[in-house]
């Protein structure tokens, strides 16, 4: 099964990561810490395992942002770096200063003072946190990716999985002629195990559900 699991981080609060794009096959990670629960954040991390770079390392990115490199963390700034059009593909789409995707003038600035880009037109960038979710741009760029152009997606889930079932299923549905169906993981005293984390003694909480097609018998 390919599948994203998405991992809420309690070992680092500020640890907002995603491979970008699907990495091998089998299950795959994003991690969330504390400090990455905004919509913004999250549907930016979302972003990179479906695919999306950051907005500014797109090939023709020096026609729309100056670079401050002495201003950026060492450790970050591999992040800024611009990549060629075999692997950064724009889909035919401009820059866009909105996208969920750019990081705004003061991200990893050494003293958070200084800006680590800015726009050459005067635009402003906002912060990813204070982000509503995917621009204009970034939602024609993921239609055009995934050459879906239709207006009836299936029907989803609840939007509220953080659930511990005490008082209510969540919407979930058990067994029968569902299409979902339980399934225990391997886990010992709390502690959920994957082939990507062992278990901790740091207490946390399971913040996703991972789906699995329950095939029929």
């Amino acid at each position: 099964k390919n599948f994203i699991r998405i991992f809420f981080n309690v070992k680092e609060s500020g640890a907002c990561w995603s491979p970008v794009g699907r990495v091998g096959k089998g299950e795959q990670k994003l991690s969330l810490g504390q400090r990455c629960w905004y919509l913004g954040i999250v549907v930016h991390e979302l972003g990179h395992s479906i695919g999306f770079w950051h907005e500014m390392n797109r090939p023709d990115r020096d026609n729309w942002i100056y670079i401050f490199w002495s201003n950026i963390l060492p450790n970050y700034a591999s992040a800024f770096n611009k990549q060629d059009s075999n692997t950064v593909n724009t889909l035919g789409e401009a820059f866009d200063y909105k996208s969920v995707m750019m990081y705004d003038e003061y991200a990893f600035s050494k003293d958070g003072k200084s800006p680590t880009l800015q726009s050459k037109k005067g635009n402003e960038i906002g912060p990813i946190w204070k982000k509503a979710g995917l621009s204009d741009s970034d939602l024609r760029r993921l239609q055009k990716l995934y050459r879906c152009e239709g207006n009836k997606p299936k029907k989803g889930f609840p939007y509220d999985t953080v659930c511990d079932f005490n008082l209510h299923t969540c919407g979930f549905k058990n067994g029968g002629s569902a299409v979902w169906n339980w399934r225990t993981v391997n886990d010992t005293d709390g502690y959920v195990y994957s082939s990507y984390e062992n278990s901790g003694t740091t207490p946390g909480f399971l913040m996703s559900v991972n789906f699995h097609r329950v095939e029929s018998k």
